[in-house]
């Protein structure tokens, strides 16, 4: 099929150069040059660039191609508007991958704290020996448009993996509502960064939707911890969880409040599980059960309060949970 869609943009480039020698005006003020302020060409006109040079380019048809192209090679295509910085958590000197947002023009700068800069069209970055968290800000600019970017990167050599549908909920008891929200649950990446004998650390996650182990900056929660020897309990955190149907889909957020994780460090690594204990938000389940299972509002309601023993009449705002991520060691 891309195969195909090759020889369509083949056909596309040919006709549009044919075009363009049929153009009122001379090429010095229709196309050519680029889309940005450093590329840009001056036309005679108020537009930044020439009006025609994102034909001239191919813009329009490369884009869907390109994000075609990644589909079918099993990838995740880039939100256009979004800054992706890849390998969030990783092994000690494992470079970070950048997809900067596919507007014209690009500026601005991405600061990874205390270890360096990032700024298009570049698209990778090396760390390095370095080893901690470290806080991902930026602002870009695209046209009249701004960008804001946050999040953390995380460099340790302890981390860990638990699969999709690795979660284990102990609380609520149902063994229905076990099932299904372990069956929603995706993928994680964990990372500890815990000195010998140190009594302080932090602890930090990441959802995983594709499975492929590889994290972005903007998915990552941390949360500081106590270590007690071999075991560690971390501060309460709240943070989004995307669920998802194995079949694919939409994702749906939902929020957990107050999460308490604890564990234990083994031969210098994550035990073989992540136990945790929170709330879920009540309004975020119902919008699962909507989008992900066809019921209306009321209807998932209803069968939420049967699953969680709650009175439908006055639902709370939290459900109370307890649940363990079966982890292993992550490779790389």
């Amino acid at each position: 099929m891309l195969a195909l869609a090759d020889v369509a943009l083949a056909d596309a480039a040919r006709i549009i150069a044919r075009r363009e020698q049929a153009y009122r005006y001379p090429a010095a003020q229709t196309h050519g040059g680029g889309l940005t302020p450093e590329t840009a060409l001056a036309n005679g006109t108020t537009y930044p660039y020439r009006v025609h040079t994102k034909t001239h380019l191919l813009t329009y048809w490369h884009n869907r191609h390109d994000e075609v192209a990644v589909i079918l090679a099993g990838g995740v295509p880039q939100d256009p508007g979004r800054v992706s910085i890849r390998d969030a958590i990783a092994a000690i000197g494992e470079p970070l991958t950048i997809g900067w947002p596919l507007l014209e023009p690009l500026s601005g700068v991405v600061t990874i704290a205390g270890v360096g800069v990032l700024e298009p069209p570049a698209t990778d970055f090396a760390l390095d020996d370095a080893r901690g968290t470290f806080d991902v800000t930026g602002l870009l600019t695209a046209g009249d448009r701004d960008i804001a970017v946050s999040g953390t990167i995380a460099r340790t050599d302890v981390r860990a993996t638990t699969a999709r549908a690795g979660l284990t909920l102990v609380e609520p008891a149902n063994p229905t509502a076990q099932g299904v929200l372990a069956s929603v649950f995706p993928a994680l990446e964990w990372g500890l960064l815990l000195e010998p004998d140190a009594e302080q650390g932090t602890l930090v996650l990441a959802h995983d939707l594709d499975e492929d182990a590889v994290v972005d900056h903007d998915a990552v929660t941390r949360t500081e911890l106590v270590a007690d020897g071999d075991t560690f309990t971390s501060s309460a955190v709240t943070f989004d969880i995307p669920v998802a149907l194995a079949s694919g889909g939409a994702p749906v957020a939902v929020t957990l409040r107050d999460v308490v994780f604890s564990g234990a460090v083994v031969a210098g690594g994550f035990d073989t599980a992540v136990d945790a204990s929170g709330a879920i938000e009540l309004v975020d389940l119902v919008d699962a059960l909507q989008v992900l299972a066809g019921f209306d509002e009321d209807g998932a309601l209803a069968a939420l309060a049967g699953l969680l023993e709650f009175d439908p009449d006055a639902p709370p705002d939290t459900v109370p949970f307890v649940a363990s991520f079966a982890t292993e060691a992550a490779g790389g």
